[in-house]
């Protein structure tokens, strides 16, 4: 008997075809400041100070991430998609 091994969905869909869920995060950039706001509260209240290291897991094209740099944190964005943080590179400068 042989067992054949499958690729996980996740790495279908964001590494080899990434390009399917794109769209919906370029609609997402419209709202991401204000998703920014729950977790900068969070931080507040816990006392996380600007300029602390944020680990963003799954950032996608940086929509968050972005967002909580330019509130003064330092941000670490890791995502299975190379295109994504391709693109999170280029929009976040």
């Amino acid at each position: 008997m042989t067992l054949r091994k499958t690729k996980h969905w996740t790495y279908r869909l964001f590494v080899e075809h990434p390009d399917l869920f794109l769209p919906w995060m370029e609609e997402g950039k419209a709202v991401a400041p204000a998703q920014v706001d729950g977790p900068r509260r969070i931080f507040e209240k816990h006392r996380v100070r600007e300029g602390a290291r944020i680990l963003d897991l799954g950032c996608g094209i940086g929509r968050v991430s972005i967002n909580l740099a330019k509130e003064e944190y330092d941000v670490v964005g890791i995502d299975i998609s190379p295109l994504y943080l391709r693109l999170a590179r280029e929009i976040g400068g």
